[in-house]
């Protein structure tokens, strides 16, 4: 109906119709740009919450970058102190070893004074026994 009263209307007034159509095209324009604008300020808006989600995410991240760094350090710290421990025993398993080959000559030392002193009494019985005949 609207589109047969715009075509008797053309008919008889043209240059009004265009005039209408030019005001119709307006308004369209018009009434997009405002719905531009909204959707901006949304996506703005949205954008803006975002930025600061992000922005606490990296904080975050970012504690936890220094904490696993001072846990990485203290565990650099372990493990050179193991390693100088583990030095420390291989030093302290040498010198067990050198204690134990030094009472191992101590006791076949003493093992050999004791043989020649009693080699030396059967001498000395012996010497007494053969002088006596």
């Amino acid at each position: 109906m609207a589109s047969d009263r715009l075509a008797e209307l053309a008919l008889l007034d043209p240059q009004r119709v265009k005039h209408r159509l030019l005001l119709d095209i307006i308004l369209a324009n018009r009434q997009s740009a405002a719905r531009s604008k909204e959707w901006k300020i949304r996506y703005s808006g949205e954008l803006v919450r975002e930025v600061h989600t992000l922005q606490n995410e990296a904080t975050t991240l970012s504690a936890q970058v220094t904490m696993l760094q001072a846990i990485l350090r203290g565990t650099s710290d372990l493990t050179n102190e193991n390693k100088h421990l583990k030095m420390r025993l291989q030093a302290l398993k040498q010198q067990a070893e050198l204690k134990d080959g030094k009472a191992i000559f101590y006791w076949a030392a003493l093992y050999k004074i004791i043989e020649i002193m009693l080699f030396g009494e059967k001498l000395a019985a012996l010497n007494e026994h053969c002088g006596k005949n």
